[in-house]
């Protein structure tokens, strides 16, 4: 040990300077990790949701519930399947086992269920529930104007808002919610028919025909080959009504076999904001592992710049945004994290008596906290409330780690010069001790690591982050900290400042209680009695969610 400390000795500038490095790499990544308020974790959870019309309860269970839950047991890997059942609906959620890779299970087991004979016209769809399910900000496309509804701003939310807004890197999904598409409505005149001698259902096949899709060609693109196919749409009900028919050796507009009108949708689902007569809600899903904050940062100014190139009359307004939420919670942690690091240097102050000693131990926070911040992002884990809260947790095992060594660095000191010998032989011995130490509390937290389960999914993190700050900690105590020490006991007078430390009023008064103590142990039975009672009492008493 005192061979490895006269090598941090002699390279003590590359060691302060290497500190300096990794603070400035810390914050680097603290600036540029994902934020969220929990980890964004994969749940082996897929739901499942069959559409059949307004076919019976009894019906759905027999044809699509009873499938549908027999065919996902025979999944490998699933754990429960839960299920529901309503007119013309079937709701299935699938639970698998915690080793299961979600992504895998979810498409293993949309391939078995694809292969389930449903009714006709039935709809399924199959989800993976992960966090990106879920929207993370929500805006409305809004007006004021009348005789207008929420169908007629479908195509501006179809055509321009939503192409930009999966524009902005970090996007994953953008859904509105309102009244629907506008349905066209064409009354065909018989007489007209029977005069071209063409059916209604040939007018349908040939307006099918109309919408594609059609190959438009390859585009090469990222590496990769995409086939590229179109839809056509009328731009108006103008195009519409001029759209060619073929009729015999002819071409009719459509406007001569009938009439052509645009009608609103049945008013099965609506969407409403409070101040405007009309609105379509529109919910942004984001990707994982990104900097919500960031990304959401980027979705408002787009939406500002969507906001100049509108139709008169329409504007988006922002209903919600978490990341508001996600900001608050982050900013309350480092606010807390930082407190508890100034309330150490109190704390270290008042019993060191010296403000160098204290300033060491303050030090080594913020190199602890960036080692912590490289490994985690690393490990692919962002900033969260578990991330943070776990090194929050480790702050009192980053300042305990320095006190141990400045205390020993500083024991003892009479106020001359101090030797590097005497420095290094007494800061040798503490090292092994407190290095077993922290293996010890450290090893106490691994378990949390394998819990399984939702809480394992989120504890998990937080378990990593405790264990990897008291280990980079450590390292630290390990490194930096002897050095500081050692330069800092080199110094004169030192001695001085600390006879308030020796002849501190209440070290006496502990001294006398722990000597009588010791003289007399049963005294303690009935403290450790009384503790133990109000523990019990507590957990009895206390609320559980």
């Amino acid at each position: 040990m005192k061979r490895y400390l006269n090598f941090l000795l002699k390279n003590k500038f590359s060691i302060i300077l290497l500190s300096l490095m990794f603070i400035g790499i810390g914050w680097f990544y603290t600036r540029n990790m994902p934020e969220s308020i929990f980890p964004d974790v994969n749940f082996p959870r897929v739901s499942v949701l069959v559409h059949s019309g307004r076919l019976p309860v009894k019906f759905m269970l027999i044809r699509v519930t009873k499938p549908l839950e027999a065919a996902a047991e025979g999944e490998q890997g699933v754990r429960l399947v839960r299920s529901q059942t309503g007119n013309g609906i079937s709701k299935i959620t699938v639970y698998f086992q915690s080793n299961i890779k979600p992504h895998i299970a979810y498409l293993m087991l949309e391939s078995r269920l694809n292969q389930v004979a449903l009714p006709p016209n039935s709809k399924i769809n199959v989800s993976l529930m992960s966090p990106n399910v879920y929207p993370f900000a929500e805006y409305a496309l809004v007006s004021n104007r009348k005789n207008y509804n929420s169908s007629d701003m479908m195509s501006v939310f179809a055509f321009k808002i939503r192409p930009a807004l999966l524009s902005v890197k970090g996007i994953y999904r953008i859904e509105g919610t309102g009244r629907g598409w506008p349905e066209v409505g064409i009354n065909l005149n018989p007489l007209r028919l029977a005069q071209y001698h063409i059916s209604p259902e040939k007018i349908v096949k040939i307006l099918k025909s109309y919408q594609g899709p059609f190959f438009s060609g390859t585009l090469n693109e990222y590496h990769k080959q995409f086939v590229v196919a179109t839809t056509p749409r009328p731009a108006d009900i103008k195009d519409l009504l001029n759209l060619m028919i073929p009729v015999s050796h002819t071409l009719l507009p459509l406007k001569t076999l009938g009439r052509i009108n645009i009608i609103s949708p049945p008013l099965i689902r609506e969407a409403a904001v409070s101040g405007y007569r009309h609105a379509l809600l529109i919910d942004i899903m984001p990707d994982l592992n990104i900097n919500t904050v960031k990304v959401a940062g980027n979705i408002g100014r787009r939406i500002k710049s969507l906001n100049s190139r509108l139709p008169k009359g329409m504007k988006i307004v922002s209903v919600y945004n978490t990341s508001r939420l996600i900001r608050s919670n982050l900013k309350d942690v480092w606010i807390a994290l930082i407190l508890g690091g100034l309330i150490a240097l109190f704390t270290v102050f008042l019993f060191l008596r010296h403000m160098d000693g204290a300033l060491i131990a303050l030090a080594v926070i913020p190199v602890s906290v960036s080692l912590t911040v490289i490994i985690l992002n690393a490990l692919g884990f962002g900033l969260n409330i578990m991330t943070l809260g776990g090194i929050t947790a480790s702050i009192g095992a980053m300042i305990d780690h320095a006190i141990v060594i400045v205390e020993r660095g500083f024991h003892k000191m009479k106020g001359e010069t101090q030797s590097d010998e005497s420095a290094l032989e007494r800061v040798g011995k503490i090292l092994p001790l407190m290095t077993a130490a922290t293996i010890t509390s450290s090893i106490v937290f691994i378990p949390l690591i394998f819990i399984h389960g939702t809480l394992g999914l989120l504890f998990k993190q937080m378990a990593l982050s405790i264990v990897v700050a008291l280990i980079t900690s450590q390292l630290v105590a390990l490194t930096v900290t002897p050095v500081l020490t050692i330069m800092l006991a080199k110094r004169k007078n030192i001695g001085g400042k600390l006879k308030f430390y020796k002849k501190n009023r209440l070290r006496k008064i502990y001294g006398h209680i722990l000597v009588r103590g010791m003289r007399s142990p049963w005294l303690a039975l009935p403290i450790i009695f009384l503790l133990a009672a109000a523990i019990v009492i507590t957990v009895i008493l206390l609320r559980t969610a």
